[in-house]
């Protein structure tokens, strides 16, 4: 989840400068910011649902798909980082 967090703060940081500097250079006053707030807003839920419908839902393990799909990927996972260790150690 350490990657939400690499997308969202510089996203949320330069939003916040790019509309101060949007609303500094434009002029705006407190109506015209609300209309495109409320645009902004629109085009937003208009995306998220076009995302619903659209793209498929991902296999989650215990949510969309049960656990026991997913032991032998587990297992074959472990194994294989086991198996790159191994190299890497004969490597150096």
């Amino acid at each position: 989840m350490r990657v939400v967090g690499v997308v969202l703060l510089p996203a949320g940081a330069g939003g916040t400068i790019l509309g101060g500097l949007l609303v500094e250079k434009l002029r705006l006053n407190i109506r015209q910011i609300f209309r495109i707030q409320i645009g902004m807003s629109c085009l937003l839920a208009v995306g998220c649902a076009l995302f619903l419908l659209i793209c498929d839902t991902s296999k989650f393990a215990g949510v969309t798909v049960p656990y026991n799909a997913f032991r032998s990927s587990l297992i074959f996972c472990i194994w294989a980082c086991i198996r790159v260790f191994q190299i890497y150690i004969v490597l150096y």
